[in-house]
């Protein structure tokens, strides 16, 4: 029983701020600021295991599983890996016409 109480509060604190998260993921490479407004979040973030403090408790960084887990829901997933392929193509392309 214990155990899914606490997948259900690291499911609510990833929910609930959902748009924080997914900003740092992507504008900070997981990195959370550490300001008073943040600091909720980041109680609840760490208190759930989704993130970590790094540089002896001065930068907390959301856990590389919470950022795959929002890099498939928002399908940036796959936009990096169809932006690899299509850059690969292009290569190719441009190899074939200068040999």
């Amino acid at each position: 029983m214990g155990h899914k109480e606490t997948s259900k509060t690291a499911f609510n604190a990833l929910y609930k701020n959902f748009d924080l998260v997914e900003r740092c993921c992507y504008e900070h490479n997981g990195e959370i600021e550490n300001f008073g407004d943040n600091q909720k979040v980041i109680d609840a973030l760490i208190k759930n295991r989704l993130a970590y403090f790094v540089d002896d408790n001065l930068d907390v960084r959301v856990h590389s599983k919470v950022r795959g887990l929002i890099d498939h829901t928002t399908s940036r997933y796959r936009l990096r890996e169809k932006h690899g392929a299509f850059a690969g193509l292009i290569d190719d392309l441009e190899y074939n016409l200068t040999s």
